[in-house]
């Protein structure tokens, strides 16, 4: 860049007050963070964001109408970082955005020459974990963030086929919600204990008579009676209320509709999590291969410990809305109610877990 060009501040810097870089000819190059509501409503030609994996969809959107309103363009360079509006973004192209993914052993310079030599690459992955290196140098975007609580249990799942369901008792775990989401995992125990996951449903802001409705409907399609599912529900489902056709706890709702309910005793959220990844890991706890199942894996894996100053704090992350966090206890309260017993035989715990019918 010839600093000919340029219009400079007094003091001679290249920045002026407020960040810009500032052109003789009426251009502006502006440095913002991910506060950018001053870019909106100017002309914004092109628009190069760093770290985009970091970035707030919301601020993107921001910025969009500013952008198309003169036909500009938008660039988005970044790491991939699971769960991210990036990583969304490629993942679900439509052919609205051009991408260009390199992974660090095919980059290579103006000259045709490796960027990354084989030893350099070697040298970095085993200087870090291999969730960091798989996102930051090859670019894998379906890897999960070093903070993922099941990621790693995730990998070393097992993968099975849809089991014969007639006349097999159905077991359906709840994570109940209505400001945030309701995900409800469904599974099957088999002759040999473990416990296979064959379904899954979520959403929000829907009352209790449309779980209800839904779980009706998916019974009437796999042909099931009702006699044969049981519900499991968390400890406050005898108390958290909902507007049926008047003022009623969740269980006494699903209890109306003819479902065999049971309930959960409080557990620690960490021993919950520690059954869980325990019975992935040891294949106690098995996945069908569907769409609906494997949506709600990827959807776990984006289940986080808080991140402080770069320190995991070994405290889940509970989000509001569509938060990974209601799918994975829904997931959690279906091992609590097989596996918790045996696994307290051998682990000291005070916390434990009945069941009350």
């Amino acid at each position: 860049m010839n600093e000919k060009h340029l219009k400079k501040p007094r003091n001679g810097n290249l920045y002026h007050y407020d960040n810009t870089i500032r052109f003789k000819n009426g251009s502006v190059i502006s440095i913002v963070g991910d506060d950018s509501e001053n870019l909106v409503g100017s002309n914004v030609n092109f628009l190069v964001v760093s770290e985009a994996a970091m970035v707030s969809k919301e601020t993107i959107d921001y910025l969009i109408p500013s952008i198309i309103k003169i036909k500009g363009r938008v660039v988005l360079v970044s790491s991939p970082r699971y769960g991210s509006h990036f990583n969304k973004t490629i993942l679900e192209n439509t052919g609205q955005v051009l991408t260009s993914v390199l992974p660090a052993n095919i980059i290579t310079d103006e000259h045709g020459n490796r960027v990354y030599t084989d030893e350099e690459l070697e040298l970095a992955r085993s200087s870090m974990s291999i969730e960091r290196f798989k996102s930051e140098y090859m670019v894998d975007l379906s890897s999960h963030n070093e903070s993922s609580i099941y990621g790693a249990s995730f990998g070393m799942a097992q993968w099975i086929n849809m089991p014969h369901l007639q006349d097999q008792r159905i077991f359906i775990s709840a994570d109940l919600g209505i400001s945030d989401n309701t995900a409800l995992t469904f599974g099957v125990h088999d002759a040999k204990g473990n416990v296979q996951v064959i379904h899954q449903y979520r959403n929000r802001g829907q009352a209790t008579q449309h779980y209800i409705d839904y779980i009706e409907k998916w019974l009437r399609d796999v042909n099931i009676p009702k006699h044969l599912i049981t519900l499991i529900l968390p400890h406050d489902a005898g108390a958290t209320t909902d507007a049926g056709k008047y003022l009623v706890s969740r269980i006494s709702m699903y209890q109306d509709a003819g479902f065999y309910c049971v309930m959960l005793r409080p557990v620690s959220v960490l021993r919950a999590i520690e059954i869980t990844r325990a019975s992935i890991q040891n294949g106690k706890l098995k996945f069908v291969d569907n769409s609906a199942v494997r949506s709600m894996v990827q959807i776990i894996k984006a289940y986080e410990f808080k991140i402080h100053n770069g320190m995991n704090l070994g405290v889940p992350n509970h989000g509001t809305n569509y938060a990974p966090s209601n799918d994975a206890d829904s997931l959690e309260y279906l091992c609590l109610a097989f596996f918790y017993d045996e696994y307290n035989q051998n682990i000291k715990t005070e916390s434990g877990v009945v069941i009350r019918k």
